[in-house]
């Protein structure tokens, strides 16, 4: 058998290639320019010809497969791409589709709780950060809680206007603090806004373009703010330190650490040096919405409508998957994964492997959030169950009913609390009783 390809053949390919995809001034250049003799072809054969090479491509690689199945082996589920190449990714065992343990353990209605009012609309985000609660909401302001030993002991210490402006849908696109209790935040007036921990405004920040988030580097003491078009970085006094205005198209953009920021772009996925501002492409998607770094800056999970991808510095590899939510583990390097049916997988992305996949929610899982020591997480449904998981048995440990549909959850540093933002109130459940 002998097989014969030519420029011309290819060339004729991607000429009917643009024109099935409309672009047709760029066919006529490539047809003037490689003076292409025009033919007849079966429509869309670049396509189904690029299918068929990535199927013998996959036999290839996974030729010797089933032979290590049948000794035990996983079988690999990962994408074949034509851009990359291909890197397997493994589960660690067969997933359990429901634990022991999530069977039969009864829902709690009795769990200590308080809870706390004071916003007149829904809380939209809520922070927990030593015995204090920040939460902001859609009635534009942000309010500063304390927390007693006991959660019945609480009291309001700050109320901060978010905006003047009277926004129709109004949204809270950022709100974080840092250690010290400085407080950032971004809502859709496309302004940010930084305040000291007493609720003083340090600076109102704009962009020539809406800002549309904002993020404190790790250590507090600069922070970042983000456009379409621009990254600038500030201090902790509000004063601007530096600035990137060759951007465009930007979607999100993560500290990576002191000297670098990621961002998610029309064209790609970037590495910022902020020292020398440098540019390095690291991702060649142009569809990614929201990138997230683990915990040591190794990894980072991009996330676009339909795909979850993990970037290494070996590379990138895909899976096809719709993620309702993500979340790192903030002390080992492991991602969580809430997908559709209520399942959630728990990913080991250094040995491309999936630890544990389950049912957790016999609803859609509408929230995910890690204690603060990575043992444990909280799942919430749907049909208002919070469930709350052991991280590496993936056994439940406790399930009571919240009786409303939740907005936001997070951990207390102890591990012991759970702060649960409803429509306008934020309850604070004792886990440890």
């Amino acid at each position: 058998m002998a097989i014969t390809i030519s420029s011309q053949d290819i060339n004729l390919l991607i000429l009917h290639y643009l024109r099935e995809r409309g672009l047709i001034h760029a066919a006529f250049a490539l047809e003037k320019e490689a003076n292409i003799t025009d033919s007849p072809i079966q429509p869309g054969i670049l396509v189904t010809h690029l299918q068929k090479s990535l199927t013998l491509e996959e036999l290839e690689f996974h030729a010797n497969e089933e032979d290590l199945k049948a000794q035990g082996f996983p079988k690999c589920h990962a994408e074949f791409k034509l851009t990359h190449s291909h890197k397997c990714m493994y589960r660690e065992e067969t997933p359990k589709l429901v634990p022991e343990t999530s069977l039969g353990m009864m829902v709690d209605d009795s769990f200590e709780h308080t809870s706390l009012f004071g916003h007149s609309k829904e809380v939209l985000i809520i922070h927990y950060q030593n015995s204090y609660i920040l939460s902001g909401s859609k009635d534009r302001t942000a309010k500063i809680w304390r927390i007693g030993e006991n959660p019945n002991q609480w009291d309001l210490v700050v109320t901060i206007s978010l905006t003047n402006l009277e926004i129709e849908n109004f949204e809270i696109k950022s709100l974080y603090w840092n250690k010290a209790g400085d407080i950032l935040s971004v809502v859709n007036d496309g302004l940010a806004r930084f305040w000291t921990s007493t609720g003083t405004l340090v600076s109102e920040i704009s962009h020539n373009t809406p800002i549309i988030c904002a993020y404190f580097e790790s250590t507090g003491s600069k922070f970042l703010t983000v456009s379409q078009d621009a990254l600038k970085i500030w201090n902790s006094q509000g004063n601007s330190i530096n600035s990137i205005e060759s951007c465009s198209g930007i979607r999100d953009a993560k500290w990576h650490n002191t000297d670098e920021i990621c961002t998610a772009t029309m064209t790609g996925v970037f590495l910022w040096k902020l020292s020398r501002i440098e540019r390095i492409k690291i991702e060649e998607s142009l569809n990614v919405k929201k990138i997230f770094w683990d915990y040591e800056g190794k990894f980072i999970a991009m996330l676009e409508d339909e795909r979850l991808g993990i970037w290494e510095q070996e590379g990138s590899w895909w899976n096809t998957i719709i993620c309702k939510q993500i979340e790192w583990n903030p002390n080992t390097p492991l991602l969580l994964v809430a997908k559709g049916g209520g399942v959630v997988e728990i990913i080991d992305p250094e040995k491309r492997v999936i630890k544990h996949q389950f049912i957790a929610e016999t609803s859609e899982i509408i929230k995910i959030a890690h204690s603060k020591d990575g043992q444990m997480f909280a799942t919430i449904g749907l049909d208002g169950i919070c469930n709350v998981w052991n991280y590496e048995t993936a056994e439940k440990i406790k399930s009571f009913s919240i009786k409303q549909q939740a907005i936001d959850m997070v951990w207390s540093d102890d591990n012991t609390k759970l702060a649960i933002s409803f429509t306008n109130i934020i309850t604070v459940y004792n886990i440890s009783v």
